[in-house]
Formats: structure tokens, sequence, C-alpha cells
């Protein structure tokens, strides 16, 4: 028995390490995008404000709220590029999930249709209602009164 335990181990761990080097050849260019994005805005940007600061056109007060404004640019870029990164993963996990939702029911519909007046109370009331699973002797919910 362990000689057939550790070799179905051994497929399960094949598997797993084949899904996520499947996976990360999937996001690699996600994340080489990013990873070029940000690093060449921010030396783009680095490089504007040390050339303004050089020039006396900028103030030190000025340089922090810039540094923190590109910081918070960066941050959301980084957020916008990891939330689709998410929607491409999950994508086939929603496609199974709606082809569930579309499954058709084979719950019985009742045919008895509520008519109200306008400008009238109306009440409704269930009255002795009781319901059993098929093939079950006992009662789920039995002389419900609502």
């Amino acid at each position: 028995m362990e000689n057939f335990a550790a070799a179905e181990h051994q497929k399960q761990c094949e598997y797993s390490y084949n899904l996520i080097m499947e996976n990360r050849k999937k996001t690699l260019p996600f994340i080489l995008t990013n990873s070029i994005c940000n690093d060449v805005l921010n030396l783009v940007i680095y490089l504007f404000i040390i050339r303004a600061c050089v020039a006396g056109s900028v103030t030190i007060g000025s340089i922090a709220k810039y540094i923190t404004g590109i910081t918070l640019f960066i941050n959301a870029t980084k957020g916008l590029i990891s939330q689709t990164q998410s929607l491409f993963n999950n994508n086939k996990y929603l496609v199974r999930y709606f082809s569930f939702l579309d499954i058709p029911s084979k719950m019985s519909q009742g045919e008895r249709h509520l008519y109200f007046l306008p400008n009238k109370d109306h009440i409704l009331e269930f009255r002795n209602v009781s319901f059993k699973y098929s093939g079950s002797n006992a009662y789920a919910v039995k002389n419900l009164n609502l």
C-alpha cells in the first residue's frame, strides 16, 4: 500500500506543479508589463522632479507632494493590473458557475395567481402548511402557520 500511496502522491504533486507552471506562463506577460511600466514611470518622474529641483522651480514641499501623488498613482496602476489578472484567472470558474445557473429547474411551479385590488390592505397567510422530502416519512415542516 505504501508504494501505491507514494505513487499517487507523486502524481498529484506533478499535476499541481504543471498547473502552477501553466498559470505562471499565462500571467508572466502581465507581471512583466506591470514591472516595466512601473520602473519606467518611476524613472521618468523622478528624473523630472530632480531636474526641477536642481533648476530651483520646485520647493521641498512640492517634491513631497509630487512623490506622494506618484506613489499613489503607481499603486493604483498596480491594483488595476492585478485585478485584471484576477479576472482572467477567475474567468474559467465563472463560466462553470454561470453554466450551473443556466441548468433548468425541475421544481414544480404553481399555477395560482394573486390579484390585488388597489387601495386595499392585503394579508398573505399560510395555514397548516406541511412538507416532507420524497422517500421520507418524517415531516420537515408540519402545520406551519404564518
